[in-house]
């Protein structure tokens, strides 16, 4: 597994006014107030501190700046890798990926290493070593055919959760940094 980002944040899901964070030395209680103090501190990329505060705090304007992000970096690959974009809206596609990464869990079988006792890829997850929307829920959802989909959107879907991915790392390097 390259990242879970709820068990990477361990916020995800809390809306309340006090967050928690499991630590070999005990349990600290962090308030809402510490984590925003802490996103704001320091040169944290915009993409983490969107990620942030959508996560966390489920912010709806810092999910829009975020989906801009996500957008355009999808454009960049698009332009790099000379994607053939058919009808399928990149804004769709950073949509997608932000709310997948609302609903995703830890893959209970494999415990989110993404592999199985014999080294291959856990089937219930695909490798992933989490779970969100299935295959045919995303295709659905950016709009495209399933043949589409694992041809050539799959892999491009990847390529943009990967992005997450590093600004989901950044982010929990910086809040552990911060809080810590």
């Amino acid at each position: 597994m390259i990242w879970d980002i709820p068990a990477l944040l361990n916020t995800a899901g809390f809306t309340q006014n006090q967050l928690y964070e499991n630590n070999v030395a005990g349990h600290f209680n962090y308030r809402w107030e510490d984590i925003a103090a802490a996103l704001g501190m320091g040169n944290l990329p915009a993409e983490s501190y969107y990620l942030g505060r959508f996560l966390i705090f489920d912010d709806q304007g810092d999910k829009q700046k975020l989906i801009e992000l996500i957008t355009m970096e999808a454009h960049s690959l698009a332009e790099t890798n000379d994607w053939q974009l058919e009808n399928v809206s990149l804004e769709q596609l950073a949509l997608l990926a932000c709310e997948e990464l609302k609903v995703m869990s830890v893959c209970g079988y494999c415990n989110g290493l993404g592999f199985n006792r014999t080294g291959e890829d856990c089937n219930p997850c695909l490798g992933y070593g989490w779970k969100g929307y299935t295959e045919k829920e995303k295709y659905q959802f950016i709009g495209v055919n399933g043949k589409s989909w694992y041809r050539r959107w799959q892999l491009r879907y990847t390529d943009i959760l990967n992005y997450l991915g590093g600004a989901a790392y950044h982010l929990r390097e910086h809040l552990e940094q911060q809080l810590c």
